[in-house]
């Protein structure tokens, strides 16, 4: 691979970057049907559910809702009642 610019600049793409895991950058991470199975699932697992797509794989308040047709602001309280 050729790479444009000042050797310093080439050098600093071509290190990893420190402290952000592959899950963060959105690698490795299962699609968020995945997670909720494809399915209509009872409310406690779905809670757990998202819950885990949010810390665990750093999906988006976006994201899920938008999968799961939900408004971002009601998913937020969801997390706020399980973080407590």
């Amino acid at each position: 691979m050729r790479l444009i610019g000042t050797s310093t600049l080439t050098s600093s793409i071509k290190q990893p970057m420190k402290g952000i895991n592959n899950t963060q950058l959105g690698f490795g991470r299962p699609a968020l049907e995945q997670i909720f199975n494809g399915e209509k699932i009872p409310r406690e697992a779905r809670n757990q559910s998202i819950l885990r797509a949010y810390r665990e794989y750093k999906y988006t308040f976006r994201d899920i809702a938008a999968h799961l047709k939900m408004n971002p602001n009601y998913l937020c309280d969801i997390i706020k009642r399980l973080e407590t």
